[in-house]
Parts: C-alpha cells; sequence; structure tokens
C-alpha cells in the first residue's frame, strides 16, 4: 500500500487566530479516506477488519471507480464525489448519498475539466467517455464503504460531543497554531503554515477568514480538505481517540493508542517532564522520570519556561517545577 511520504504546506496568509473557525459533523466525509484505502491502495490507518469488510463486498467495477483517484503522479479528486454535500455543513449520510447518486455527468466532466483542463491523464479517459457509468460505480462502492461508517459514527457519538469541546476550548484560548498542530500525530505548526503528511506533496496559501474542521472515522492517518476557496476552507482530519472505536480489529487499535501528539510537537523528553510537572516538582525528581541527568533536565526546563509552559518557584533550597495555565492547556489539548 501506498503510506504518506511526502509533506502539504498549508500556509496562511492572515494569523490562525483571527480565522472563524468551526466544527461540522458530516458522515460522508470519511468516505472518500475510507474507500482510498480500502480499495485504492493508499494506507490511511483504516483497521485490518473494515478494510476487509469493503474489499470482500465491493465489486471490481467499484474497485476500478477508486483506483481512478489513487493513481500516483496526478492523484487529485472531483469535489462532486469528494463532498456531494459541502463537507463544511452538516449532513447526514443519507442525504450525502443520495446527492451522490443523483449527481450529473456535466458536473463530473466540469471538475474534471477544473482540474486538468485539455491534459486529462490517461486514467481519466474513460471516465470522461461514460461519465454516468463511471459515477454510478463510484457511488455503489461509496454505498459499502457506508455500511462501516455509519455504525461508526453512531458509536463515535461521545467522541463527537467532546471534540466540540475540544476546538472550542482552543479557539476561545487563543490557541488555534496549537489546535491545528493536533489534526494528525504527524502534524506540525510553524511560522504560520501547517504541515501534513501526504500521498503526494503540494504548497497552498490560504486566504479564506472561515476554517471548518471535520472529523473523520475512517482511519487513523486520514486526511482529507478542500482550500481553495477564497471564503470558506476545511479540514478533514481523524477524529481523536478514534482506536477506541477500533474493536473489531484489537491489534490496529492498541498501535494507534500508542499514538502522541505532544512529543511530535515538542520532543520525547520535554512532553514528559512537562507531563510530570502537574503537581510542584524537584528538579531532581523530575531527573527520576526518565533517568536523566539533571544538567539536562534543567536545560530542557529553561526551555520550557522560555515557551511559558512551566514557572519555576523557590521553598527554602529548594527550587519547584510546576505547569503553568498554558502548560496545562497545552497538555490537555493533546490528551486523547
Amino acid at each position: 500500500m501506498w503510506a504518506q511520504p511526502q509533506w502539504e504546506e498549508i500556509r496562511f496568509c492572515e494569523p490562525v487566530d483571527t480565522l472563524r473557525v468551526e466544527v461540522s459533523l458530516n458522515p460522508y466525509a470519511s468516505i472518500p479516506t475510507l474507500l482510498f484505502d480500502a480499495l485504492g491502495g493508499w494506507d490511511r490507518g483504516v483497521p485490518d477488519g473494515w478494510r476487509q469488510r469493503i474489499a470482500r463486498t465491493a465489486s471490481a467495477e467499484q474497485r476500478s471507480s477508486v483506483r481512478t483517484m489513487t493513481q500516483l503522479g496526478r492523484a487529485r479528486q472531483p469535489d462532486c464525489v469528494i463532498a456531494p454535500a459541502p463537507a463544511d455543513q452538516e449532513t447526514s449520510l443519507a442525504d450525502a448519498l443520495e446527492q451522490l447518486r443523483t449527481t450529473s455527468p456535466d458536473t463530473l466532466l466540469s471538475d474534471l475539466d477544473g482540474m486538468y483542463g485539455i491534459d486529462l491523464p490517461a486514467q481519466w479517459q474513460p471516465v470522461a467517455r461514460e461519465p454516468r457509468r463511471w459515477l454510478r460505480h463510484f457511488a455503489g462502492a461509496a454505498e459499502v464503504a457506508a455500511a462501516v461508517v455509519a455504525q461508526t459514527w453512531t458509536a463515535a457519538g461521545r467522541l463527537l460531543d467532546k471534540e466540540i469541546d475540544r476546538v472550542g476550548h482552543a479557539v476561545v484560548r487563543g490557541r488555534t497554531d496549537l489546535l491545528l498542530a493536533s489534526l494528525h500525530p504527524r502534524a506540525r505548526f510553524t511560522d504560520d503554515a501547517l504541515w501534513l503528511p501526504a500521498i503526494e506533496g503540494n504548497r497552498y496559501e490560504v486566504r479564506a477568514k472561515r476554517l471548518v474542521l471535520v472529523p473523520m472515522v475512517s482511519g487513523a492517518q486520514s486526511i482529507a480538505h478542500d482550500l481553495e476557496d477564497d471564503e470558506t476552507v476545511w479540514i478533514g482530519y481523524p477524529l481523536p481517540a478514534l482506536h477506541q472505536l477500533f474493536g473489531a480489529d484489537p491489534d490496529r487499535g492498541a498501535a494507534t493508542a500508542t499514538l502522541d501528539r505532544l512529543p511530535a510537537l515538542m520532543g520525547g523528553v520535554r512532553a514528559r517532564l512537562l507531563r510530570a510537572a502537574q503537581q510542584p516538582i524537584t528538579i531532581g525528581d523530575l531527573a527520576e522520570v526518565g533517568d536523566w541527568a539533571m544538567s539536562s533536565v534543567s536545560r530542557h526546563c529553561d526551555w520550557l519556561a522560555e515557551a511559558g509552559l512551566i514557572e519555576r518557584t523557590r521553598s527554602g533550597r529548594t527550587v519547584l517545577v510546576q505547569r503553568t495555565v498554558l502548560g496545562h492547556e497545552l497538555v490537555e489539548l493533546f490528551s486523547t
């Protein structure tokens, strides 16, 4: 399967804390990435049980329709099948599937023309000749994946509510940068740019003022987005703690549960020190957390203090270290 060896750079033209950030609960957004993993050869972290269930059920024509969109080199997807109902709006799965089933062949051809113009890649040329047939087969594949998504979406109710609270908390606190860095286990945010792992590398400049976040239940490595609109852009990302819903595939779930986003942001040692400093603690006790040298711990604490994540207080001859309010918020934001 194709892994995600490259990076996408998503550069925001305005400070991210000025964005209007919202959450959209749109279960259809999970379907394309689920299909790209199960039938298209892209590793999106889908549990083996889900992948096999879809692969067993889908017909050869349905598999072929998905693979049209996942061939490397110019792997792009028409908006009319990625988001038949706008991903930035809350839409039921049934309504989105109905929109897909009734998509006009002319809409598909218009999307292809906007993507490629006259330079239509070879894999899309048969589609352009018979767009209605291709749409019918892709809609069938989507319905196969929908059976998995519908069941998982229902089970995800509590996690979705928690995610809405998490996003709101980060935005109110003015920590949209940390929120964006937490959208994917390998994501990072630096210098007004969000970096996400990708099958094929790209660079985007976001000018929109409205950013809609779309949690997905398709796989622990899933990413989807539309970043070209001048008014509203959206990013689909793995629902935090998604591994809790991988009950049918405990091995995959256990592996996903070990993903920790805080070390990816600041390094493993600093992440463990920050977590250990929930209550006042001495440098010596911190050193014992990871069997580190006290001089090394002091240097890392200097960095954490400069970042405003910990503060030092003196009690007699003893120096105590404790997380600041910002440090607590950062740990909470990255907890799953």
